[in-house]
């Protein structure tokens, strides 16, 4: 099989369209056609439908498409470790962050690898820990910075944060140095990312805690004005929470909730040389990232 081909169909896949994937790609519209119809004829059957809502994986496709990933991602691996050896150190990494308040360190360190290395393309992708995790087993990112989970991944630890729950100036629980999980279930809560695995919702499961959830927000900046506003409290990540610069009260929790933040990176062997370059160059510029951990005795 193609590994080009394999790349093609997923950009065509991401893209929706056929003239979507030949911008990307520098064909025209019939070359990409071509180039799937070719694929489909080796596999013998169709991989894509054509709908009025877009271009989807046939039943034969979904079934396919990890292994389209997988030689797609060890097509590119393939090319740039050519272009490597002969010398030519180009090629891209997506970095995948959960973490708004680590990028004064995580944007100097790109910016000094890419004055070193001028033809890597480097690019952020915001997301959360949970999701990082899959994107980064399915090649969607080259290295995330999470939270720690658990997974077939190397993990590098960076720093260390803390849960803490957000609460409006005046509050009774802002009275108290550390606010007891249970006593969240008697005020209106505040969920970040709701109906998603966060830090926030694995440490209510093993408190056995059931905050009573009076809004819902897939945005910290408005999680916290919420709060501001006084509608309620939350839970979450001490460092994305200082990022909002909202004037709430943070207080530590009982029990209390320590994070680990760190690199979560694929085998050595999975990464395209670009992507090794860049966490060469993370792990010996790991100076300033003590400062934006959280300090347990700040609240």
């Amino acid at each position: 099989m193609d590994t080009r081909k394999c790349q093609v169909l997923l950009k065509v896949l991401e893209c929706g369209s056929m003239a979507g994937a030949a911008s990307q790609f520098g064909y025209d519209p019939s070359g990409i056609s071509r180039m799937i119809a070719s694929m489909e004829r080796e596999t013998g059957f169709a991989l894509l439908v054509r709908s009025k809502n877009g271009i989807s994986l046939t039943k034969g496709g979904e079934r396919l498409l990890p292994v389209i990933q997988e030689l797609a991602h060890f097509g590119s691996v393939y090319e740039k470790t050519a272009s490597q050896i002969l010398g030519v150190e180009e090629g891209s990494v997506l970095i995948g962050s959960a973490f708004y308040g680590l990028y004064p360190w995580l944007t100097r360190v790109i910016a000094g690898f890419s004055a070193k290395y001028p033809k890597v393309d480097i690019r952020i992708m915001d997301s959360y820990s949970t999701r990082l995790v899959s994107d980064l087993a399915e090649h969607k990112v080259d290295i995330a910075v999470i939270s720690e989970r658990e997974g077939d991944f190397r993990w590098i630890p960076l720093l260390e944060d803390e849960l803490v729950a957000v609460l409006p100036h005046g509050h009774r629980l802002a009275e108290m140095e550390a606010v007891p999980a249970e006593e969240l279930e008697k005020e209106p809560f505040i969920e970040f990312l709701p109906g998603e695995v966060s830090d926030t919702s694995l440490y209510f499961e093993q408190a056995g805690v059931t905050p009573h959830s009076q809004y819902c927000q897939n945005d910290i900046f408005a999680s916290c004005a919420l709060v501001e506003a006084g509608l309620g409290v939350t839970v979450d990540n001490a460092v994305l929470v200082k990022t909002t610069n909202a004037d709430v009260v943070m207080r530590p929790l009982v029990p209390r909730c320590v994070v680990p933040i760190g690199l979560a990176l694929p085998k050595r062997t999975e990464m395209s040389p670009a992507a090794i370059r860049f966490e060469e160059y993370v792990l010996s510029h790991l100076d300033g990232l003590e400062a934006l951990g959280t300090s347990f005795s700040s609240f």
